[in-house]
């Protein structure tokens, strides 16, 4: 914003002090002005006086100055040091510079004989300097205005005096700002620091998008009936997301993984999985320790979920969480084909008869050599993989999250398992219910959780408490997921079972940004910008897996006979929203394990 037009630069002021110094050391400008010289301002003409005196000093300490001498030396000093453009015969030209800019002066001159050009004696008697009493000039100090340092202050700094300072609340960067300025009327704004506020004559400021910084600002008001300017502070504080940094990892080095990654498939349903580099990581670029895989069988019609996460304190747990997705979803396929699929629509069939005693006959009979299998086969891989290196299999520690979907006899079997945190639920608005398909667990420690080892596998009863199954007409989402996202999301297990708060994700958060359609363009970029999103003291890597049905098509109905069958039938009342709870063994789940 520019500057209010009285106000005077920098250069000004600086120049002004200069002259005022200058009169009060005994430089004054002559009352009559020689010929040649009224183009030239005081302030000028005073610089003039000063310039010579420097050259009579000069030439007194280079050659003795004769009794008849004039105060400033000879003309050939002034003609030398003051100005060298001087020559002989009538309208020579001197050139004069000031702060204002360079002009040109003709100065009529006329040649003594013996070549010098004389100076009216005038100037030498107004311009000589003269030796002041204290007296007179402590009586000229007075009339000075003193700023920091003992610099004299001129023009509209001097005018002005000093500065009415005030402190503006702080606001934060992102943030849109508000305050108020009171105890003055007429507010204008002269100087706005580069802060882009705006402030109303009352004193009603506003802004956006200020980037974080101390700024001054400049304005004039009124107070008490008598003008003031205002000399205003403003701290804005920087978001705490500005001041995490995003450093590439290393894409040459060996097992390296992209700091993001991001799939879907459409088969009876979309699937849609997608894993970012947390904060924490990308602050000191390293790498993605997160990992998936998801599949859509349209031959078979299994839906596959895996996401795995792997163990911050692992030096390779990076390549762990790789090669775990990677062998289950080698191994799945054929187990799936193998040991459920012949079975699978007989023992549904059953499920209306008992559903509890069936729930218990799907895990040990079908699920049990499938899903566990798989797993252990992805710990094995991993073990092998260590001894290969020279390496102990902790150093690839990760998680492992599974599922699976499959439409059969117009109903939705799915199946889950898991070692280690993360979460897995089935989320159906339709009908307000929550299923949970897993559970937590714990490490030998609080705040610990447990990794993929074959030494997990060795308790049947232990491995059958991590297999859970359901079957349903439909649901919205099935939903796999790693800490970084349950811990922000879901803190509790209370809150993972919670209807209400899955109900807010879905709509509010998660669908509120992502559109989720086969042929929306822009579905890579809207996850990944979800899985940007801000929550203090979570900044893990990120990674989620949905599963999300076709909508089943409704025929088409005379909207006439809708209505007056509305007329006709009672509202029925609201139900209380339930969590349905998984065929699971009977244990009452633990707080969720907190960060790794």
């Amino acid at each position: 914003m520019s500057r209010c037009p009285e106000q005077k630069t920098y250069e000004d002021i600086a120049f002004r002090s200069f002259v005022s110094t200058l009169c009060c050391n005994g430089h004054r400008v002559p009352s009559n002005i020689p010929k040649g010289f009224e183009n030239l301002t005081e302030e000028e003409l005073t610089v003039l006086a000063y310039l010579q005196e420097v050259s009579k000093d000069r030439s007194s300490q280079a050659d003795p100055p004769n009794d008849d001498q004039a105060d400033f030396g000879t003309e050939d000093t002034l003609s030398k040091d003051v100005n060298d453009d001087v020559d002989e015969g009538d309208g020579a030209t001197v050139l004069t510079s000031s702060l204002a800019g360079e002009t040109e002066t003709p100065i009529q001159n006329s040649t003594a004989a013996d070549g010098t050009v004389p100076i009216t004696e005038e100037i030498n008697s107004r311009t000589a300097p003269r030796q002041m009493s204290g007296s007179a000039l402590s009586q000229e100090d007075e009339t000075l205005i003193n700023g920091p340092g003992g610099i004299p202050k001129t023009g509209f700094e001097a005018s002005l005096l000093e500065p009415d300072r005030i402190n503006l609340k702080n606001g934060r960067s992102r943030q849109p700002y508000e305050a108020a300025i009171e105890g003055y009327c007429g507010i204008e704004i002269t100087d706005d620091g580069g802060t882009g506020l705006a402030i109303s004559s009352d004193g009603q400021v506003s802004g956006h998008d200020i980037q974080a910084g101390e700024y001054t600002l400049f304005l004039k008001a009124t107070k008490h009936d008598m003008p003031v300017v205002i000399r205003a502070r403003l701290s804005i504080i920087p978001d705490p997301r500005d001041l995490w940094k995003t450093i590439a990892s290393d894409q040459e080095a060996p097992m390296a993984k992209p700091d993001q990654d991001f799939d879907s498939q459409t088969g009876d349903g979309l699937i849609v999985a997608a894993s970012k580099r947390g904060r924490s990581h990308a602050q000191e670029g390293k790498y993605r320790d997160d990992d998936f895989r998801i599949r859509a069988d349209t031959d078979t019609g299994w839906h596959i979920l895996i996401v795995a996460d792997g163990a911050g304190s692992a030096e390779l747990s990076r390549e762990g969480s790789k090669i775990a997705c990677e062998t289950v979803m080698e191994a799945l396929p054929g187990l799936l084909a193998e040991k459920i699929d012949p079975y699978l629509e007989e023992t549904l069939a059953r499920y209306d008869r008992d559903p509890d005693s069936w729930a218990t006959e799907v895990r040990s009979d079908l699920l049990y050599p499938v899903l566990p299998e798989a797993a252990l086969r992805a710990a094995r891989a991993i073990e092998d993989k260590a001894a290969a290196m020279k390496l102990e299999p902790q150093e690839f520690s990760t998680t492992i999250v599974i599922a699976i979907s499959r439409k059969v006899l117009d109903r939705w079997f799915t199946a889950s398992f898991t070692i280690g945190d993360g979460g897995v639920a089935i989320f159906n608005a339709a009908v307000q219910t929550v299923t949970v398909m897993c559970r937590p667990d714990s490490g030998e420690f609080a705040g610990q959780t447990r990794f993929l080892a074959s030494t997990e596998f060795r308790d049947p009863q232990s491995v059958m408490g991590r297999v859970f199954v359901d079957l349903g007409e439909s649901y919205t989402v099935l939903a796999a997921m790693t800490d970084g996202i349950t811990d922000p999301k879901f803190p509790t297990d209370a809150a993972f079972a919670n209807l209400g708060i899955w109900a807010d994700f879905w709509a509010n958060d998660l669908c509120a940004q992502v559109d989720f359609h086969p042929d929306n363009d822009d579905l890579k970029e809207q996850m990944m910008a979800w899985l940007d999103f801000w929550s203090r003291g979570n900044h893990d890597d990120r990674t989620i897996a949905l599963m999300m049905p076709k909508p089943q098509s409704r025929p088409v109905s005379d909207p006439q006979i809708d209505e007056r069958t509305k007329k006709d039938e009672p509202e029925p009342e609201p139900e209380e929203p339930q969590a349905q709870a998984p065929a699971a063994p009977d244990h009452e789940p633990a707080n969720r394990a907190h960060d790794k």
